[in-house]
């Protein structure tokens, strides 16, 4: 985007929505200038990876203009009936694999999501490589 302050100021009147945050920290600043010169709540939904510097520099950047949401999968008492409990678990109870069409579907959006989630949401946590990180998770504790 080549001048930011110029489209959020254009959506003034809008819920602004902004996924990957972490990837445009610079636009911190602005959205607090933003939120403070429009002084109305709920201007922004801000989506992203919580990276340890990313809740650094919001708190820092948004410290009184900002309100932390985690989102869940879906809790048990949240689905229909016709799933069982077993299915729950299998499938991670998150939206798009519990909904899915067929569990070949499900099942691909399981993979993307734990390589995307080892590969690099996991990884600004610790120092373990995307590989040691996946024998950790799907390791077999009676033989490892």
């Amino acid at each position: 985007m080549e001048n930011p302050e110029g489209f959020l100021s254009s959506q003034k009147e809008k819920l602004i929505c902004i996924d990957e945050i972490q990837r445009k920290p610079e636009l911190f600043p602005l959205i607090r200038s933003l939120v403070a010169k429009w002084n109305r709540d709920g201007s922004f939904l801000i989506l992203g990876s919580a990276s340890r510097d990313m809740l650094k520099q919001s708190s820092e950047s948004l410290a009184g203009r900002i309100s932390y949401k985690r989102l869940t999968p879906f809790l048990l008492s949240e689905i229909d009936t016709k799933y069982s409990i077993e299915e729950y678990f299998f499938k991670g109870a998150f939206p798009r694999s519990l909904l899915a069409k067929d569990s070949s579907i499900s099942y691909e959006w399981r993979e993307s999501f734990i390589s995307t989630f080892l590969e690099r949401d996991l990884l600004q946590w610790a120092g373990f490589t995307p590989a040691t990180m996946r024998r950790l998770c799907t390791c077999n504790f009676l033989r490892c």
